[in-house]
């Protein structure tokens, strides 16, 4: 590429001093100027490495989603109020929600499982001495007692130990449970506190209760230390204190689920530490989410819902 002093350069080089002696009206004269001018101009046109190249913007508003920016305003309205003000980081924290691919089946009074519903793959805490239990034959699916294990060697690091009173509960062992109760106390009464089968948590084979299975857990070193550890280990309460118009459910301090440590994260930065909203959000609009996500390792993967069915 050459510059405007290039192209006098050149005319200078080929124009002889002689030349102001040429008749100037001489039309010859101007178009052998014209030619030198045009030609040396030629030569400075940019080469394609110096051509602009012309960037055109994604049409997506997240590099992990495919929503645009009409779709994502139509969705708005039903995100949380935080997505409203700002949507990167809610969408950041979708996908890695997305790619843990945890069991996150909203189960209660109104969503129960069927009686066939089993999890994927139950083993048994028995084989683990380093459990402490109250009983024998408790089962967990594999993803919770993984974590249970990893939470329960960090609270022995500091001294506390998590017992272990409940875990998975087959539909027809809730459906005698439940019986007991109302027998106890009354169908109205039990349903506060006991769950129809079908309705119950611990069929996911997710949900552990720890300690006293009494509100003088939350009292204990154990119940302290798990209140303010648990979520960093994937683990939720499910029955809040003040919650049992929300959930259907009394507080039960006890009572804990395995969602995963992204999931708890988005809880408690989104939903108010509320399971229960964030439960209902997911189950609204995991699939919406899950078609405009990018992935594609878990494209073949079976979505949360579908485990065990």
């Amino acid at each position: 590429m050459c510059t405007i002093p290039d192209v006098t350069d050149k005319l200078s080089s080929m124009i002889s001093p002689s030349l102001p002696s040429f008749p100037r009206r001489f039309p010859t004269g101007l178009l052998f100027l014209s030619f030198l001018l045009t030609s040396s101009m030629a030569s400075c046109q940019p080469t394609p490495e110096h051509k602009t190249q012309m960037v055109h913007p994604s049409p997506f508003i997240h590099p992990l989603f495919t929503f645009d920016l009409d779709e994502w305003n139509k969705l708005k309205s039903q995100m949380p109020l935080k997505a409203h003000q700002d949507f990167e980081p809610f969408l950041d924290d979708m996908a890695q929600v997305l790619s843990e691919n945890q069991n996150l089946i909203l189960v209660d009074k109104k969503n129960p499982l069927p009686e066939e519903w089993k999890p994927t793959e139950l083993l048994s805490l028995d084989s683990y001495s380093q459990l402490i239990k109250n009983k024998t034959g408790m089962q967990l699916d594999r993803p919770a007692l993984e974590s249970l294990m990893n939470m329960v060697q960090a609270a022995q690091n500091e001294g506390i130990t998590l017992l272990i009173s409940s875990a998975y509960r087959s539909y027809n062992y809730q459906e005698k449970l439940f019986q007991y109760y109302v027998q106890q106390d009354g169908e109205s009464r039990a349903e506060h506190y006991s769950a129809r089968p079908g309705t119950s948590q611990h069929q996911l084979g997710t949900c552990v209760d720890f300690g006293s299975i009494t509100n003088d857990f939350v009292k204990t070193t154990a119940g302290q230390w798990l209140h303010e550890n648990g979520s960093r280990f994937g683990w939720s309460l499910s029955y809040p204190q003040g919650a049992q118009e929300k959930t259907g459910y009394m507080w039960e301090s006890w009572h804990w689920r395995y969602i995963g440590p992204e999931a708890t994260a988005m809880q408690k930065n989104y939903f108010e530490d509320s399971q229960q909203d964030f439960l209902e959000f997911w189950s609204l609009h995991e699939e919406r989410f899950r078609s405009a996500w990018k992935d594609s390792e878990l494209e073949n993967d079976p979505a949360p819902k579908e485990r065990g069915e």
